[in-house]
């Protein structure tokens, strides 16, 4: 079978004409011109295998080619150096095909395009009113009928029918041949004849010059095109008229529409819908090379929904960046809350979708919709025939908060799809590892096009979420069973005694009468929607989530229940309630797995903006702009009280710098940002002398080296608040870490900060003036003297130690960067400063620079605009943006710009704060703290989320070292947690409490313990399968003597009982080692959001959960009262 070579060229030059090319193609004896057609238009458009590269390009040339012998061992290609010149880009297929084919063609050839076309079959006349809106599936459209006409006005003779085959089902090649019997005697009716047909081949390895465009040699040739044919038509309206035909259209649904998966003709195998999957951390790269490979200008454009937080607005600035440089368009959308998500998949993301007229495309979620099933608040599935199918939309999400909704990581199939799969005897784990997924983990064969969720994992699913993975799939491939809530233990005393008194009475089968219940109720119950409570993640179990989400786990699927596969050892089989009592004890522990997952609290793994400099990373695109960006992310998340124990204050902030945020994983992030600072801005020789202790690294930078320093830098940072744009006094005064150890809200903490100073030596005089006007020798001493004197006033964490060893190796330091002599700015500044402008609005900033704040002025009859509407969130969001401005714009102009706006927002929280706790304003309820803001010149600000979780925060670090200060006091050293807080807002204007949960702290994780805990667990559950199959023996064996002595089996149910009560308390083992992995003693995380939703659930009061924090929640001003009293008996911390 000799190989050819098939070609698609487009030329460099638009007048250069394909007749000339192949004319000079002729007179090179080394290459043989099989077929030459000029491609005028495509009928049905490829989906998974290079459709961008096919469709966009105009070709000018298709060329089938057969080599004669004469090439050179350096020619890379059939065609000659000399004509190589005139083409701008080639598509090229390498096909073997059949010697007897090629023996006579080009008689065969001559003498089909000579003889007298047949008549129309009249088809074509009647399908013109009722024609099809695709050709898509080889039937006529619209847009194919104008062609027709456009076609037969220039050209009224023989066309040619390029068709590329690719076999996605084993069966494929075979149904195609029944496809093409078929087809030969229908073709033959209107002169239609199959010229050419071949199969695709592999290059060989000693043939330069044979080779194809499949990339890699080693590609699977599953993964490739399969096929090619070249059919001849004697016109373009012989072939229209056989698409019309009904007995063409027979054969095309009955053997090829059954089995399209790609091509122009294409057998389709059943495609599980890989709807929701998740992107290890290995592979991060691998959905933006994708990308990049298939973008084309025509492409639609990218879609980022980016959340209103620093973090996630570094992350999208790191985003645009790689974008930018690969001139890949975008467009952003700010995001505030669930309603603008909900909004945006409406009005955005679902006019994307295929079924919907759109061409798919890539949405990326920053920070927005990991805790809620994004199918369905973005719009991703139909709600008519509830197919699951994306329309082609893949979504991106990458996210800190936890925990993951499992809906959006290891997916679900319709029942649609189930029915398929099961009608065509399918399996699911197979398909789903050919497409490149292998239980929701996409690995390196996994191609992008069909659209699905994707989310971006940092490393927690692959490494923390084993169980909640196996419980979820098996849970999935569980049959249903109906859990009524029995006690298994009772069901089974009941089961006994009536089998003692039935005697020989038979039990009906569990499957026939569970089939038959299940029928009664499908026939009672109808279908539902699925329905996702946007403010909670919570889902029981995958089979929930093929009806409805939410917390009962006792809905049932739809999917044909499959017979029970459990095999005794002799022929009489297990009763059937036996049966149901091993599976509904099983789907009890699977879905109690889940449950723990759920109800352990939220959480914040690793910042956003570091997976995406990450990405930039194995890009090999880092520079210190993105570097920057990471930094400064990082740097914002111990801002706001994200921690790995949700939203609340950090018990390991004692050991200076910015250790307090995510405990060793936190730092491990920042040792690596550290290292890539020295990578990035190597040292100069000068600097090298700076690193012997006593030198100026002591001194914290406030101007860049040279006028054209943008270099960053280390710096031995202290907890002090903008200390570069503000005196001393008032940095330390503002700072939340020193205010809370020194209580400066009373007059003696104020004391105690002036006797600080004194000691230190600097006067009062001093301290007030700007930090950068400060006498140098004073500058140059104060680390030192801070290192000597904090201490006495349990400050030990103000600074970071002294470094030791290598430079990079400054644990606790932070990060500064200079713009030249403009400016220079640490990372935690430009944090503070997007912060205020995201919580605040640039708008106000002219007003608080001069003390005034100009309140909104709303009509007596309307509620006030909240912090949600478009109309504040875009000012904000735009303004932080551009503040982020890359270096050699004016970024550090805009950011310097906004210094007054952050200090103000600073004033007011320690101006509130001072009120709070001076006037004993903050009550102690029986499971957290409350304290109401609803008076005073700041209430205002605090009606935005953002700034009243800082105020909380401040608070909560005050109580919290005030509470241990007390213990130390009565029961000597007693490490003190902290209570939670509530602070609730009044915002007048609305007639609604903002309302925000802190936790009590304690958010670090001890990883060599819990590195213990997880080996000891492990142990464990090797001893328990250990004991299983111990029993699984003695069961075995205690039948096999049953059936010797011909013992009824009801006796086995005594055995059977007491072994289950002996994996019961197995069960109960595994469960209380759940609770203490979610329930670890060091990290006690933020429950706020599970308690809200209990108590919006059993009360009346009307409450708005819309913030992706869901510790943060609004509720109306009467049932403020209400909702704390209902919220008093609830578990906010766990």
């Amino acid at each position: 079978m000799p190989a050819l070579t098939l070609h698609l060229l487009a030329f460099k030059d638009q007048s250069y004409h394909a007749r000339a090319f192949v004319a000079k193609l002729h007179s090179y004896p080394s290459v043989k011109v099989v077929v030459a057609s000029r491609p005028r238009h495509v009928v049905v458009q490829p989906t998974l295998l290079d459709a961008n590269q096919l469709l966009t390009q105009k070709w000018d040339l298709m060329l089938l080619l057969q080599p004669t012998g004469g090439q050179s061992q350096g020619e890379s290609s059939l065609l000659p150096p000399e004509l190589q010149d005139v083409i701008l880009t080639e598509y090229r297929i390498l096909a073997g095909i059949p010697s007897k084919l090629l023996a006579n063609f080009p008689e065969r050839d001559a003498q089909l395009k000579k003889q007298a076309p047949p008549p129309l079959t009249g088809s074509l006349s009647k399908i013109r009113s009722q024609s099809k809106e695709s050709s898509q599936s080889l039937e006529v459209s619209p847009e194919l009928l104008a062609f027709m006409d456009r076609l037969t006005l220039e050209h009224d003779k023989p066309v040619t029918m390029l068709n590329l085959l690719h076999f996605h089902h084993p069966d494929g090649k075979k149904n195609y041949f029944q496809y093409g019997q078929a087809f030969i005697p229908i073709a033959e009716k209107r002169g239609g004849n199959a010229k050419i047909v071949g199969n695709v081949v592999k290059p060989p390895g000693d043939s330069a010059f044979l080779n194809d465009l499949r990339g890699s040699p080693d590609r699977p040739q599953q993964d490739w095109w399969n096929e090619i044919s070249i059919v001849h038509y004697p016109s373009i309206r012989h072939f229209c008229d056989m698409l019309a035909g009904e007995d063409y259209q027979a054969i095309n649904e009955k053997y090829r529409l059954k089995r399209l998966t790609e091509g122009n003709r294409t057998p389709q195998s059943v495609h599980a819908p890989e709807t929701t999957m998740y992107l290890p951390r290995s592979l991060i790269g691998h959905l933006y090379l994708q990308l990049l490979r298939s973008h084309h200008p025509l492409s639609p454009p990218v879609l980022i929904l980016v959340a209103l937080e620093p973090d996630a607005l570094c992350a999208c600035r790191i985003l645009t960046t790689l974008l930018k440089r690969d001139y890949i368009a975008h467009k952003i959308q700010p995001i505030a809350g669930y309603g603008d998500l909900a909004r945006a998949g409406e009005e955005l993301v679902r006019p994307m979708r295929t079924t919907e007229g759109g061409s798919g495309g890539v949405v990326v979620c920053l920070g927005v919709g990991g805790l809620v099933d994004l199918s369905e608040i973005l719009r991703l599935t139909n709600e008519e025939d509830e197919s699951e199918e994306m329309g082609g939309v893949e979504v991106w999400v990458i996210d800190a908060r936890r925990p993951w909704n499992l809906v959006n990581v290891f997916g679900g199939h319709s029942d649609q799809f189930r029915e398929r799969e099961a009608l065509a005897d399918v399996d699911l784990n197979t398909l789903r590892k050919g497409r490149g997924v292998d239980k929701g983990c996409l690995n390196r064969s996994y191609k992008s096009g069909s659209g699905g969720i994707i989310v971006f994992d940092d490393g927690d699913i692959e490494e923390e979420l084993t169980n909640e993975r196996d419980a979820y799939y098996a849970l999935e491939e569980m049959p249903e069973v109906d859990d009524d809530g029995d006690n298994l233990d009772e069901s089974e005393s009941e089961n006994d005694d009536d089998s003692l008194e039935g005697g020989s009475k038979k039990r009906k089968s569990w499957s026939g009468r569970e089939l038959e219940d299940s029928d009664e109720e499908e026939g009672e119950r109808p279908r539902q929607r699925r329905r996702s409570n946007l403010s909670s993640p919570i889902t029981s179990s995958p089979s929930n989530r093929r009806r409805a989400i939410g917390h009962d786990s006792s809905n049932s699927s739809r999917t044909p229940t499959p017979e029970p596969s459990f095999v005794s050892p002799i022929s009489r089989q297990p009763s059937a309630r036996t049966l149901r009592r091993r599976l509904l004890r099983m789907k009890r522990k699977h879905e109690s797995i889940l449950q723990a997952y759920y109800s352990a609290g939220t959480a914040y793994s690793e910042p956003i903006s570091s997976m995406m400099y990450s990405l930039a990373s194995e890009l090999g695109r880092e520079d210190n702009d993105l570097l920057w960006l990471a930094i400064v992310g990082t740097s914002s998340m111990e801002l706001s009280g994200r921690t790995m124990a949700g939203v609340g204050i950090s018990s390991s902030s004692e050991h200076g710098g910015s250790a307090g945020w995510g405990g060793s994983r936190g730092e491990q992030i920042r040792q690596i940002m550290r290292d890539e600072v020295h990578r990035l801005n190597p040292p100069e020789s000068v600097e090298s002398f700076r690193d012997i202790p006593g030198s100026n690294t002591d001194v914290i930078p406030t101007t860049g080296k040279s006028p054209t320093d943008t270099s960053i830098r280390l710096s031995p940072e202290p907890r002090f608040l903008l200390v570069r744009h503000w005196s001393l006094y008032e940095s330390m005064l503002h700072s939340p870490y020193l205010a809370s150890r020194l209580h400066v809200w009373t007059e003696n903490g104020r004391k105690r900060l002036h006797k600080l100073l004194a000691k230190m030596g600097i006067s009062l005089t001093q301290c007030h003036q700007n930090y950068n006007h400060m006498d140098m020798e004073l500058k140059r001493v104060l680390r030192s003297r801070l290192l000597k004197y904090a201490p006495m006033y349990g400050l030990e964490g103000l600074v970071p130690p002294v470094a030791s060893g290598h430079s990079s190796n400054r644990e606790g330091w932070g990060f500064v960067r200079s713009w030249g002599w403009k400016a220079c700015l640490s990372a935690t500044d430009v944090a503070v400063i997007l912060g205020s402008i995201l919580e605040v609005g640039p708008s106000a900033a002219t007003a608080w620079e001069s003390g005034s704040y100009a309140t909104r002025q709303l009509a007596p009859d309307k509620r006030g605009p909240s912090d949600t509407d478009p109309a504040n969130i875009h000012p904000r969001f735009w303004s932080a943006y551009d503040a982020l401005s890359p270096t050699g714009s004016d970024s550090p102009t805009l950011l310097v710009e906004f210094l007054p706006l952050a200090q103000h927002l600073h004033r007011s929280i320690l101006r509130t704060g001072t009120s709070l706790m001076s006037k004993n304003q903050i009550r102690h309820l029986r499971a957290f703290r409350i304290g109401v803001v609803k008076d005073g010149p700041d209430v205002k600000l605090f009606t935005n989320p953002g700034a009243l979780t800082k105020l909380a925060l401040w608070v909560a670090e005050a109580i919290q070292v005030q509470e241990r200060d007390k213990s130390e006091t009565k029961m000597g050293k007693k490490k003190i947690l902290g209570t939670p807080l509530v602070l609730a807002g009044l915002d007048e204007d609305r007639g609604v409490y903002v309302v925000v949960g802190t936790g009590g702290g304690g958010g670090v994780i001890d990883f060599a313990a819990l590195a213990k805990k997880n080996e000891a667990r492990r142990a464990k559950e090797e001893a328990a399968d250990k004991k299983k199959k111990e029993r699984e023996e003695r069961r075995k064996k205690r039948a096999a003597e049953r059936a010797r002595r011909g013992e009824d089996e009801d006796d086995a149910s005594d055995d059977e009982t007491e072994e289950d009560e002996s994996s019961d308390s197995s069960s109960d083992d595994e469960s209380e080692d759940e609770k203490s992995r979610y329930g670890n003693k060091r990290l006690v995380r933020n429950r706020f959001g599970i308690a809200f939703q209990e108590v919006v659930q059993e009360t009346s009061a009307r409450v708005r959960i819309d913030s992706f924090e869901h510790c943060v929640v609004e509720v109306q001003k009467e049932d403020l009262s209400g909702f704390l009293e209902a919220l008093s008996f609830r578990s906010v911390v766990g």
